[in-house]
């Protein structure tokens, strides 16, 4: 049984990402570089997806699912309505 779409791109994304660090490399990754770790990268945005845990078929209460969703921008959403959530006014500080 292959993968589907939406499956296939979330895999891509996460060996895009793939990367095994030491301890100590992590530390020196985290006080000497802006950017985040790689698990970070593939583990936040996809927490914060419901398509991604649709298409892998994550079950609430797993690591991948998050209580709160961090949502920065909903597409179908006017102007108003976008400036007028909490979400907004939280990047707009």
């Amino acid at each position: 049984m292959g993968f589907t779409p939406e499956q296939r791109f979330f895999l891509g994304w996460a060996q895009v990402w793939a990367a095994k660090y030491t301890p100590e490399a992590e530390r020196l990754q985290v006080l000497g570089n802006p950017h985040a770790l790689p698990k970070w990268r593939v583990n936040g945005p996809m927490s914060n997806m419901p398509t991604f845990a649709q298409s892998l078929g994550c079950k609430q209460g797993s690591k991948m699912i998050r209580q709160k969703v961090c949502e920065i921008c909903s597409v179908g959403l006017t102007r108003k309505e976008v400036e007028g959530s909490q979400y907004f006014s939280l990047l707009s500080r």
